[in-house]
């Protein structure tokens, strides 16, 4: 009888023990559950709360907007636009005023007023993109990452302008956040794997922490001194002593923890697990995980209002925003830790959603303006750098690349590549990478337009958490739109009347007639003007040559550059030397492409020197020269031969017939 008794003692007991346990797993289910879940802009990024007007703002990262929730509704009351790819957010609960990072270039700091829920203005960061933001009300401080450039960015809350040079810290830095007991400003660096510590006073890096793979958010307890550094890649939270500046404890959460943020009030640290889509409540005092709760896809950033212990959530696949109502203490039993830890088990966690990088913000266009990397059709363009390939130009064009991303790229995503063309900045998706380094991937894609010359292709690459990207990129080089006027005179031939000018005269005019049709004109030089139909197939932007013999050998100078959509182009420049007469005109687009036309004129016949000068024979002398000595000649047959008289006997009968005359007169006077 004593033996039923006892085993029916021992029966009730386990009942009792039974029901109170399952009444304790209610209790801590109801403690730590989500109450609501509210639906906001497309890509919610980061949380911030103002616990004064309880107040809650989340930047819509792929809306450019931030919405803002009243928490004791859950409802979102208003959306303000903001910057391009808005990220970070912190909150000023003494001026109420939010302030939004825009991690976009030129981007800024959004500043908005948090009574009129408007944008007041925004702080210009020349600096870089800013990603994440931290405030200090007590200094009137704020600071910005700037992943892209490894520096922290301050700016001064009452005038709203940068403050002094970025600070340099480690390799791409994105979660930050204020230690206001110390004044101090703790960065996650991500590739780096460690924690700068920059004094808030002399804005200063005083120390640096090493922590665990892949530190990309951070959250500070000024309360407890403690500062909390997620371990993306290592599935941890690092735990810093804020006075020694040294890991005191590691803690391990769900997978990838991103965001992260204590409240100061219970010393409840929320840990936001990016790949098992649920939420780590950490006990601050026992550096152990107190609760799990499921939340939406891909949790990002969290937040935490202390006067109502509410936790909101980020879900940046879900757009949504999950609100967690947590109990005003930690738990202490450490077995009652280990049981509420197992309501996330694997089988009731969502895949994680791969991350994919957005076609939005484009890097700005780059190479030369209007000028293609090649126009001939089959021809072909390299890229060099850390982005390789190729481009081909034909019907379709073909582009291949090829990049591999940091240790930081986020396993399983999916890069972008953009490249600008002679259509603008193109963009497409490549291959995901893997889930182990490398994190190699392919882009194949048919541009619309060609590659320009010298332009830069970017893969984008994103990171753990889907919060920041890196760019690899490489140089687009090619035959180019064109050739040097150099390179075009020695693909063409001499051609003409070799030192036959068109024209001489200064005014005159020798037309081309052909392909190429227009004239030149004789000035010093010789002025053209020429017009060259489009052939097909020859991209915009073209900067064809024009080539002409002349009487100082081929000489050239560059036509316009091709319009897209028009039909010809005009070569409008000078020769110094005269065309000859019968030669070509020849634009020169591309190798094996050009036009020709045909130089007429007058041909001018050279200019005859005047005739000589014919002088008249010189007189006789007064002496007549020695005759010459008589020679006999051949005497021809059946011709006599009559001596010629010598010249002074002729003289002498000549004086000595005059004499008689005169003597034959004188005697007749006598006789009469």
């Amino acid at each position: 009888m004593r033996l039923l008794t006892s085993a029916g003692a021992w029966r009730g007991a386990f009942v009792l023990l039974a029901l109170g346990l399952c009444a304790w797993l209610a209790a801590t289910a109801q403690a730590q559950s989500v109450v609501a879940t509210i639906t906001v802009g497309s890509g919610p990024a980061r949380v911030a709360v103002n616990p004064t007007t309880n107040r809650i703002y989340v930047t819509n990262q792929f809306r450019n907007t931030v919405s803002v929730i009243d928490g004791a509704s859950n409802a979102v009351i208003a959306t303000i636009p903001v910057g391009n790819s808005p990220v970070g957010v912190d909150v000023n609960p003494t001026t109420n005023r939010i302030y939004v990072a825009n991690f976009s270039l030129n981007g800024g700091i959004s500043v908005i007023d948090g009574a009129s829920n408007t944008v007041i203005t925004t702080i210009p960061v020349a600096a870089g993109r800013p990603a994440l933001v931290a405030v200090n009300p007590t200094t009137n401080r704020g600071y910005a990452t700037l992943p892209n450039n490894d520096r922290v960015v301050v700016f001064d809350l009452v005038s709203n302008t940068v403050v002094g040079a970025p600070i340099p810290v480690g390799t791409f830095p994105t979660g930050i956040d204020v230690n206001l007991t110390t004044n101090r400003i703790f960065t996650a660096n991500q590739v780096s794997n460690n924690v700068s510590v920059i004094d808030g006073t002399s804005n200063t890096v005083i120390a640096t922490v090493p922590v665990r793979n892949g530190p990309i958010g951070a959250g500070a307890n000024s309360i407890a001194n403690r500062v909390y550094l997620t371990n993306f890649a290592d599935n941890s939270v690092s735990v810093i002593d804020g006075t020694s500046n040294t890991v005191v404890a590691t803690v391990r959460v769900g997978m990838n923890p991103l965001g992260v943020q204590a409240n100061v009030t219970s010393n409840r640290i929320y840990v936001a697990n990016n790949g098992s889509n649920n939420v780590s409540i950490i006990d601050g005092t026992s550096n152990t995980v107190a609760a799990t709760v499921l939340v939406g896809a891909s949790p990002q950033g969290v937040a935490a209002n202390p006067v109502t212990a509410r936790a909101y959530v980020a879900n940046h696949a879900e757009d949504t925003v999950s609100v967690i109502q947590d109990v005003g203490a930690p738990t202490a039993t450490p077995t009652r830790t280990a049981t509420a830890t197992v309501t996330a088990t694997p089988t009731l966690t969502p895949a994680p959603t791969p991350i994919v990088v957005p076609a939005v913000p484009a890097p700005p266009t780059s190479g030369q303006a209007g000028t293609p990397c090649t126009v001939a059709q089959n021809s072909t363009c390299g890229i060099t750098g850390a982005a390789s390939g190729s481009f081909t130009l034909n019907s379709p064009n073909r582009l291949t690349v090829t990049a591999t991303g940091s240790p930081a790229a986020a396993p399983g995503s999916t890069p972008r590549l953009f490249i600008p063309t002679t259509g603008g900045v193109e963009t497409f998706l490549c291959t995901p990478v893997g889930a182990v380094q490398p994190f190699a991937t392919t882009c194949t894609a048919t541009p619309v337009g060609t590659p320009l010359q010298g332009a830069t292709v970017t893969v984008r690459f994103a990171l753990i958490g889907g919060l920041a990207t890196q760019d690899v990129t490489g140089i687009v080089n090619g035959p180019g739109s064109g050739l040097t006027v150099a390179q075009a005179i020695a693909l063409v031939p001499p051609s003409g009347q070799p030192g036959q000018p068109c024209a001489i005269g200064v005014g005159q005019t020798c037309p081309v007639a052909g392909v190429v049709n227009g004239n030149g004109a004789v000035t010093s030089s010789m002025r053209w003007a020429l017009t060259v139909p489009v052939p097909a197939g020859v991209a915009a932007g073209v900067v064809p040559v024009a080539v002409l013999s002349t009487t100082q050998g081929l000489q050239g100078f560059p036509c316009a550059p091709i319009v897209a959509g028009a039909g010809t182009v005009a070569c409008v420049g000078t020769t110094a030397g005269n065309a000859l007469a019968g030669s070509t005109a020849t634009v020169v687009l591309a190798p094996g492409v050009t036009a020709v036309g045909i130089v007429n004129g007058t041909i001018a016949a050279p200019l005859l020197p005047p005739p000589p000068i014919v002088l008249p024979p010189p007189p006789s002398p007064l002496i007549p020269a020695p005759p010459a000595p008589f020679a006999a000649a051949a005497q021809a047959p059946g011709v006599p031969v009559v001596p010629e008289a010598g010249t002074l006997p002729l003289l002498g009968g000549a004086l000595f017939a005059l004499g008689g005359v005169w003597l034959a007169r004188g005697r007749r006077r006598n006789a009469g």
